[in-house]
C-alpha cells in the first residue's frame, strides 16, 4: 500500500468513529431542539388562542359600547332636534306677536295722529275765530277811534284786544304743547 492509502486508514481509524459519535449527538441534539420547538410551538398556539379568545371578547364588548354610544348619541340628536323645532316654532310665535303688536301700536299711533291733526285744525279754526273776532273788534274799536274823540280809551280797548289776543293764543300754545306732551307719553306706554 501506498503513503496515501496509509493516511487514509489511519485517519478512518482516528476520525471515523469520532464523525460518528459526532453524529450520534448531533442526531439527539435535533431530536431534542425538535422537541422543544414543537412545545413551543404548542405554547405559542395555545398562548395565540388565548389572544384570540381576548381580542374577540373585547371586540364584543367594544361593539356593544359603540352601539350604546350610537344608541345615546341618536337620543341626544333626536332631543336637540326636537328641542331645535320648539325654539322655531316659539320663536315664529314670538315674531307674529311682535308683528301683531306692531301693527297694532301703529294703527293706535295712526288715530292719534288723525285726532291730534283733527285736533289741530280745529284749534287753528278757533285762532282764525279769534282773530277774525279780534280784527273785527278792532276795526270796530278804530271807527270808534276815529269818531270819538276819546282817543285814549279806544286805544286802551284795542290794546286790550291784542292783549287777549296773545293771551288767547299763548292759552292755545300751552294747550298744544300739554296735548303733545300726552300724545308722545301715550305713544311711549
Amino acid at each position: 500500500m501506498s503513503l496515501i492509502d496509509d493516511v487514509r486508514q489511519v485517519m478512518q481509524d482516528i476520525v471515523a468513529p469520532e464523525i460518528k459519535s459526532l453524529n450520534a449527538r448531533m442526531d439527539g441534539l435535533e431530536k431534542t431542539v425538535d422537541a422543544k420547538l414543537a412545545t413551543m410551538d404548542a405554547k405559542l398556539k395555545a398562548m395565540d388562542d388565548r389572544i384570540d379568545t381576548k381580542l374577540g371578547a373585547m371586540d364584543a364588548k367594544l361593539k356593544a359600547m359603540d352601539d350604546r354610544i350610537d344608541t345615546k348619541l341618536g337620543a341626544m340628536d333626536a332631543r336637540i332636534d326636537s328641542l331645535t323645532r320648539e325654539m322655531n316654532l316659539r320663536f315664529e310665535q314670538v315674531e307674529e306677536r311682535a308683528v301683531a303688536r306692531y301693527s297694532e301700536i301703529n294703527r293706535k299711533f295712526e288715530q292719534v295722529e288723525e285726532r291730534a291733526a283733527a285736533r289741530y285744525g280745529e284749534i287753528n279754526r278757533k285762532i282764525e275765530q279769534v282773530e277774525e273776532r279780534a280784527a273785527a273788534r278792532y276795526n270796530e274799536i278804530d271807527r270808534k277811534f276815529e269818531q270819538s274823540e276819546e282817543r285814549a280809551a279806544v286805544r286802551h280797548e284795542l290794546v286790550m284786544a291784542k292783549f287777549e289776543v296773545v293771551v288767547g293764543r299763548l292759552d292755545i300754545d300751552r294747550r298744544l304743547d300739554r296735548l303733545e306732551s300726552e300724545q308722545s307719553k301715550r305713544l311711549q306706554a
